[in-house]
């Protein structure tokens, strides 16, 4: 096969409004990612002037009985951890995503009748990947969710002591420049990042499952012991990316409960349990689409091959269990091909019997678990100090 003349990779993270605008502005290149050069871009009119505005306010270390920019741990890890992650998502997702794609348009496991209803799911998708009506009701949802969680973060009782984000009297609230620049700009923008990625995730389920409607070609002997559909549990698993960055934000907001209103770790944990289970059911759930095909093609095989071994076997069985066979024919099976015929079916039978209806392992699904848990780790330091942690694991292991 010739590498010149094969299409490039699809990719789910370009198209769109804020893509394009990236683009017109120099910030990135047409097929390049330029990650770090975003990265430094998005902190730069995001964070930044949070911190030049409140350190002209004075609110950057003390705004009295509040809480000031640097005691607020929303913005930073908004800003400086999972914006930034999203930002990265698209170097990560789109390699594995394109090469689900083109394996499932190359390999063969779509037989040519079905192409007919994979190309329009590939081009629907596309298509809305590239709207750019798509991102200004982004920005519209952003926009609106900003503006109404103003002044505070939903918290009436913070209303009444002055932040970096306003200040107040107890009687009249006055919103800050830093406070004005975080809900018309700063909150928006990270919102709209994060928004963007859940609808191309949303793009991706939908592709999936016009893909699981089409008649595929499975293979129940392919190694994968997925019919050859394991390469899917490679898609999903790039999505944990940007789930991790949505963790982030999560983590972010319990933290800020455990330091303002008081909230314990243990009340905090069935929230974590319940939060990393959702979005393990959100990356996994989508596979099921595929569960009904890879029954049928495990079911059709074994009767398939079940029927071929039994005969397989009978005419072994003829040929060397013989009680008149003569004691030579022992020393034909050594060499003889159908022995090795039988440990071959033996082994595809093995494989077809092995076959998975789900085309992700335990173990793959067990590592994303972890991966998501771990944005929520750090709340255990608001409770119990780092060095009380490192105490107990040197005592453990003395």
């Amino acid at each position: 096969m010739n590498n010149a003349s094969a299409p490039p990779l699809f990719k789910i993270s370009t198209g769109g409004l804020l893509y394009t605008l990236l683009l017109r502005t120099g910030i990135i290149e047409e097929g390049k990612y330029h990650t770090r050069r975003t990265i430094l871009f998005f902190i730069g009119i995001t964070w930044l002037p949070l911190l030049i505005l409140t350190a002209l306010e004075g609110s950057i270390y003390k705004t009295g009985a509040g809480f000031s920019f640097f005691t607020d741990i929303n913005p930073h890890v908004r800003f400086l951890i999972a914006v930034p992650i999203l930002l990265l998502a698209g170097q990560i997702i789109d390699p594995l995503v394109g090469a689900v794609v083109q394996h499932i348009s190359t390999s063969g496991i779509l037989p040519e009748s079905s192409r007919a209803k994979f190309t329009p799911a590939l081009d629907n998708m596309t298509r809305r990947r590239d709207s750019i009506w798509a991102d200004v009701i982004i920005l519209v949802i952003a926009a609106t969710i900003s503006m109404l969680a103003r002044p505070g973060y939903g918290e009436t009782e913070l209303e009444k002591v002055s932040t970096w984000l306003w200040t107040t009297d107890g009687k009249s609230l006055s919103i800050s420049s830093a406070g004005w620049w975080y809900f018309l700009f700063a909150a928006p923008l990270a919102q709209i990042v994060l928004y963007r990625w859940i609808w191309r995730f949303i793009l991706w389920i939908g592709f999936l499952y016009h893909v699981s409607r089409t008649r595929l070609a499975l293979l129940p002997t392919h190694g994968d012991l997925m019919g050859g559909l394991g390469i899917l549990s490679n898609g999903q698993f790039a999505f944990v990316t940007v789930f991790l960055a949505f963790g982030a934000l999560l983590s972010g907001g319990l933290a800020h409960e455990m330091l303002v209103d008081g909230l314990s770790m243990k009340q905090a944990n069935p929230i974590i349990y319940g939060i990393v289970g959702a979005q393990l059911i959100a990356i996994v759930a989508p596979l099921l689409f595929f569960t009904v095909q890879l029954f049928n093609a495990k079911r059709l095989a074994r009767r398939q091959y079940g029927a071929l071994g039994y005969r397989l076997s009978n005419a072994f069985d003829k040929k060397w269990n013989q009680e008149e066979a003569s004691m030579e024919q022992g020393k034909d099976i050594l060499t003889a091909v159908d022995p090795s015929a039988l440990a071959d079916y033996n082994a595809v039978y093995e494989t077809i019997s092995s076959m998975h209806i789900f085309p992700m392992k335990v173990r793959t699904i067990a590592v994303m678990g972890i991966i998501l848990a771990v944005p929520f780790a750090p709340l255990m330091l608001i409770e119990m100090p780092l060095e009380e942690i490192l105490s107990r694991i040197l005592n453990a292991l003395a």
